[in-house]
């Protein structure tokens, strides 16, 4: 029941709900068909003047609704026009059966034929998709598709009949040929609504729209076979789809939802896409059912209807493919490729580096790895915020780039982390002079934000590995293990490996991992050193030592364990446990 009246609060619903009702009356008469015979057409006539109204009044609100959106309010004003001059054609038949007149062409057809171009104007004002060069052109190629092929329907069942019977007069052969070429353009107005895409606030709306304006084309098709096979008088059940399309129409403007201001226009979804291949097939069904010696569709004109439909869909579908193979040479290159800098990821590094080593293997030649960090990375983040730091690396990717040799690799590890794979040459070039240019290039001011206040200059710690080693990896290991060394040293400078390093290494990395175990197995302990008032000769306080009671090494000094435990971010709880043992001792002695 909340539901309910919170939807009789909107200012559409009580429009809405007369419209249902007044088609609920309207199908109840075409069923019975109360009321006197002579008044037939003048009560078929009443029932559209409040459908009318609705529609005009509900797009005209619903254009008030975008007013933060020229584009969409603009559309939703085509529409309310277009709906007030197809109810003015309808006061005019009205006033024409009052008269008894019945004249062809009249004032009536003049308001009906200017609905087309005022509801197409609208179609085409609703926001659409940016889309490429190679999107357009396969937007293009779909809506001729869709023009051909409904166009093959409506000349067959309506425009041919209508060219060949003629009519009085010039002007009436111009009118009936006008309804059938306005219902293909409304056909394609209709799909280029459904394939170019919707905004968010309007896309329930236009479905209802789409849904209408097929009601509206198959009503005039449907008139306009009638109207060649027998005859038509108003208040006929096809005014039932005309009566329809309206009312759709109207409730269509009813769902469209206000907006703030412009918004993201998405693509079209991919339910949709079958709509040129629907078009094909209505073509192709009208060119294999109809009677090949129709004068007006004789079988040379089905032949050239059936090889253009044959070849706008072969285009359509080379370009499909052409953009499918587009995509996935760009996916490639992602997959490949650091998004941010743009050089290659550690997945080619490592391909190239197994390329070399296997060729040094056939050729022996140096293979030369260097892997270079920039110093206080993350006090430049934290100062100048993260897109500096961005701006940054783009920076340093291209300074490698341009000092590095045509062959040669520069790549993003991660983080703040790039690799130069130096591939070998006729001319040899020694790595080092190589990481001199680097830690130069690198020296220089780099402007973060295109003003002097944030030109920093930066430093760099590179470590170097030379070939040869049985993978990659190991060589990336190696030139790793080089680098913590030249950070170790001071950085701003390079390291060339040497194999003692590893050594060094490896027993470092033990050592992080025990000092990760001493923690939860209580290898610490604390020693206290007393701490005197020269004034009064007295002890002041005490000061707590930390040692490490390593189960092989014996005990170990603060200088072997602290620096570890900061780099492996074992600080926070070293210092805690001080802080905890240190208080609970205290305790003890007070006791």
């Amino acid at each position: 029941m909340l539901g309910v009246a919170r939807l009789r609060t909107q200012p559409w619903y009580w429009p809405v709900f007369a419209v249902g009702a007044v088609l609920v009356v309207y199908g109840s008469w075409q069923v019975v068909h109360w009321g006197p015979s002579s008044s037939h057409a003048l009560i078929g006539d009443a029932f559209f003047y409040p459908v009318g109204l609705a529609a005009v009044w509900l797009s005209w609100q619903a254009s008030r609704r975008c007013d933060a959106w020229v584009r969409l309010r603009r559309a939703w004003r085509l529409l309310a026009l277009g709906a007030l001059v197809y109810l003015l054609g309808d006061i005019a038949q009205t006033v024409y059966e009052l008269a008894g007149a019945r004249p062809y062409p009249s004032v009536a057809d003049c308001f009906y034929l200017s609905v087309y171009p005022l509801t197409l104007a609208g179609l085409l004002s609703f926001p659409v998709v940016p889309r490429s060069r190679q999107e357009r052109m396969r937007l293009g190629l779909d809506l001729t598709v869709v023009a051909l092929g409904g166009s093959a329907a409506v000349i067959y069942v309506v425009l041919g009949p209508t060219a060949i019977a003629g009519g009085s007069s010039l002007l009436q052969a111009i009118f009936s040929i006008a309804y059938p070429v306005g219902d293909m353009v409304l056909l394609v107005g209709v799909a280029s609504l459904l394939l170019r895409g919707s905004a968010p606030s309007a896309r329930g709306a236009l479905y209802l729209l789409t849904i209408g304006l097929s009601f509206f084309v198959l009503a005039d098709l449907t008139y306009g076979y009638i109207t060649l096979h027998s005859t038509y008088q108003g208040g006929d059940p096809v005014d039932t789809l005309w009566m329809i399309a309206i009312a759709v129409m109207g409730v269509a403007a009813a769902f469209q939802r206000p907006v703030t201001g412009p918004e993201q226009v998405d693509a079209g979804p991919d339910r949709v896409a079958w709509v040129p291949y629907g078009a094909v097939a209505l073509g192709f069904a009208v060119l294999l059912f109809s009677d090949r010696n129709e004068p007006f569709f004789p079988e040379v004109a089905m032949a050239a209807v059936a090889m253009a439909l044959a070849g706008l869909v072969s285009a359509r579908q080379f370009l499909a493919q052409r953009d499918l193979i587009g995509a996935q040479g760009a996916l490639r290159h992602q997959a490949l490729h650091d998004a941010l800098t743009g050089p290659p990821n550690r997945l080619v590094v490592l391909d190239r580096t197994e390329q070399l080593l296997a060729r040094m293997r056939r050729q022996p030649a140096p293979v030369a790895v260097m892997i270079l960090d920039i110093d206080g990375f993350k006090h430049v983040n934290d100062t100048f915020g993260h897109p500096a730091g961005d701006k940054l690396l783009q920076t340093v990717a291209d300074r490698l780039t341009s000092v590095i040799r045509e062959g040669d690799t520069v790549g993003r590890l991660s983080g703040d982390e790039f690799v130069i794979l130096l591939e070998p040459a006729p001319v040899t070039v020694a790595p080092e002079f190589v990481a001199e240019r680097v830690l130069a290039v690198l020296r220089q001011p780099i402007d973060l934000n295109g003003s002097s206040d944030r030109s920093i200059s930066i430093t760099a710690s590179i470590g170097i590995a030379v070939g040869p080693q049985p993978t990659a990896d190991d060589l990336l290991r190696d030139a790793d293990i080089a680098l913590y060394r030249a950070k170790e040293s001071g950085r701003n400078r390079y390291v060339l490996f040497e194999p003692e390093m590893q050594a060094s290494a490896e027993a470092y990395l033990r050592l992080e991992m025990d000092l990760r175990d001493a923690l939860d197995e209580q290898q610490f302990f604390l020693l206290y050193q007393p701490t005197f008032d020269l004034q009064t000769e007295s002890v002041a306080g005490v000061e707590a030592l930390v040692r490490w009671r390593h189960p092989s090494q014996g005990v170990l000094e603060p200088d072997r364990f602290i620096p570890l435990a900061e780099a492996s971010g074992l600080i926070i709880p070293l210092g805690r446990w001080v802080l905890r043992e240190a208080c609970r001792q205290a305790a003890n002695w007070h006791r």
